[in-house]
């Protein structure tokens, strides 16, 4: 994993890692969906790009919240669906993570335990 100080980097993963998401908010509303099934294809400290077979519209402002297991235990992060994209039977959705403490410090050390692991 190599990147320059100033920008953010981004992982790809060998092969998508299992998450489940729910939608939490669309516009100024909150709602609760149930848990659905997606894959994280890669990730950033500020957001991630994700695969799911579920068609949400992402004109309006929705609110997600994902829970993945990137390698020590479970991350709960918000985001922001910001971009859709058909893929094959899915569809890939870019996710901009809503600032949350330690949310980026977890990634990021546990992406390096993660890429560690993999070298091995």
């Amino acid at each position: 994993m190599i990147f320059k100080r100033e920008e953010s980097y981004r992982y790809t993963f060998p092969q998508p890692i299992p998450c489940s998401l729910s939608i939490v908010g669309v516009e100024h509303i909150r709602i609760n969906t149930g848990k659905g099934e997606g894959e994280l294809v890669d990730i950033s400290p500020h957001g991630c790009k994700l695969s799911s077979s579920f068609d949400i519209p992402v004109e309006q402002k929705v609110t997600v919240r994902l829970e993945f297991t990137l390698y020590q235990g479970i991350i709960v992060a918000s985001g922001i669906l910001v971009w859709q994209k058909l893929n094959g039977e899915g569809f890939l959705y870019g996710v901009e993570f809503v600032k949350e403490e330690n949310l980026e410090e977890l990634i990021t050390e546990d992406l390096k335990l993660l890429v560690k692991e993999n070298e091995s």
